[in-house]
């Protein structure tokens, strides 16, 4: 699954982030076959292998040059394409080991818009469930974050506030 994929990567991403760590990740979508590779009683390795792995790979290796940490081929942009929280920058298709045509690569991003209204829906989440006298600490706590941001709020019909 397209979507599972990339929300694995996404947290793979935030995991090793949060350690001060960073990886480049390619994604595909395809088959692939994993294994113990080797000979039993000698020397034995988990493998995966096949073409979207080599692939994978690929991309993995471009992250660096397009200035991203996550590309993802063609085909897992168009099993994307009507997910509403991602945009993508598309680069120009590359050659690559293995295919006879350019393979086209985009970066998958999410929607800071929607985003943003996420945040906004968790706070006025977080607001109807205070008492009155907390509900005014909380949005006076807000304003002040939000002016020191430099950002722009409306808190109700005709109220509104500049930072």
């Amino acid at each position: 699954n397209a979507r599972r994929g990339l929300q694995t990567a996404r947290e793979l991403d935030d995991a090793l982030a949060s350690q001060r760590l960073s990886v480049d990740i390619g994604i595909t979508v395809g088959e692939a076959f994993c294994g113990l590779v080797g000979v039993p009683g000698r020397r034995c390795e988990y493998g995966v292998m096949g073409p979207s792995v080599n692939l994978a790979a690929r991309l993995m290796c471009m992250c660096a040059d397009k200035g991203v940490r996550l590309l993802c081929c063609d085909q897992m942009h168009a099993e994307l394409q009507g997910t509403r929280e991602l945009h993508f920058t598309a680069f120009e298709p590359v050659a690559v080991k293995g295919y006879s045509q350019p393979v086209g690569i985009h970066h998958p991003r999410p929607d800071e818009r929607l985003l943003d209204a996420k945040r906004l829906l968790e706070h006025v989440h977080i607001y109807a469930l205070l008492a009155p006298r907390e509900q005014a600490r909380f949005l006076e706590a807000m304003s002040e974050q939000t002016f020191a941001e430099g950002t722009q709020v409306t808190w109700g019909a005709g109220c509104r506030g500049q930072g």
